[in-house]
């Protein structure tokens, strides 16, 4: 993977994206799947030391949609799209809106992972 995505960090984390890719593969050819759902804030990251959107895309540019936060309803519309329209469909939920409270006590707490502030990340992923 590293030699298709130059901007990939290091190997190690490479080949925790290649190891995701082939679990999803398997898991599609396996099950006969269409597209699938995941977790993936914070229990990927925080687990698997990855986020998953780069593959997902790969998978949803393959012809498997893979919505994200387990978001069902999401899945269905990019696969209605996808068959209406034989193209790639991704849904983002860039406004993940957040309650007035939570966002005074984000202010107050940061979040802080693998040595960095991913209290932004969270905020706006």
């Amino acid at each position: 993977m590293k030699k298709e995505v130059p901007g990939i960090p290091d190997q190690d984390f490479g080949s925790r994206l290649s190891i995701y890719e082939r679990a999803i593969r398997n898991f599609r050819d396996q099950l006969k799947l269409s597209g699938a759902a995941t977790q993936c804030w914070s229990e990927q990251e925080l687990s698997l030391r990855h986020v998953p959107c780069f593959i997902n895309g790969r998978m949803a540019q393959g012809g498997f949609p893979i919505a994200c936060e387990n978001d069902c309803y999401s899945l269905v519309a990019e696969l209605l799209g996808q068959y209406a329209s034989s193209q790639t469909v991704g849904i983002l939920d860039i406004n993940h809106s957040i309650p007035k409270d939570l966002q005074r006590a984000s202010k107050t707490t940061r979040s802080i992972e693998y040595g960095r502030d991913v209290s932004l990340w969270q905020r706006f992923h």
